[in-house]
């Protein structure tokens, strides 16, 4: 397939997408929030990117231009089993990420690890990349963002569980955040 072919094959991808957005942003508490498995080519989260962003955070303060609005699907009523099975196993399985969120009503499909960083500030407790001689996992004092996110939820752009009969278009979607990432 042509450059061309490909790049107006995103496009409609995206176009798709927009297609189930709800208006308007909310804030979504990060315990209602959980990893959506076609994310990063279906391979997981990478513990060290989530202690990475971590880092950034408790240095230097969360950063609205960074982030400015995660991106949430609905979890389908049938696909949530499936879902929570995942993502137990995602968490279960790298000690540099969060704990297991069984409430989870959305999936990221954008902005993953950062949100995934804010899990565990909002866990405590927890040192960068698990090492007793490095920082405690907090916020900085003047870390107004920050706060906002740990206790009124992070700020989220929702898109309708219909979505999820179009994988193709989700994971093209995710695909180019997490381009725009690195």
């Amino acid at each position: 397939m042509s450059v061309f072919l490909a790049t107006m094959r995103e496009e409609e991808l995206a176009e798709k997408v927009e297609e189930y957005r709800i208006p308007d942003r909310i804030r979504v508490p990060l315990d209602k929030i959980g990893f959506w498995p076609g994310n990063r080519d279906s391979t997981g989260i990478s513990g060290r990117l989530v202690m990475e962003i971590a880092e950034d955070i408790v240095t230097n303060g969360t950063s609205l231009q960074r982030y400015d609005c995660v991106d949430l699907v609905e979890i389908p009523a049938g696909k949530l089993d499936l879902l929570l099975r995942f993502n137990k196993t995602q968490c279960d399985r790298g000690s540099c990420t969060p704990l297991f969120n069984p409430d989870m009503e959305y999936v990221l499909l954008t902005k993953t690890h950062f949100t995934f960083a804010h899990m565990l500030i909002r866990d405590g407790g927890r040192t960068l990349y698990n090492l007793p001689a490095m920082r405690e996992i907090k916020l900085l004092p003047s870390d107004r963002e920050g706060r906002r996110i740990q206790e009124q939820g992070i700020q989220a752009s929702i898109f309708d569980s219909e979505l999820f009969w179009h994988e193709e278009a989700m994971w093209s979607y995710a695909k180019q955040d997490n381009l725009m990432q690195h």
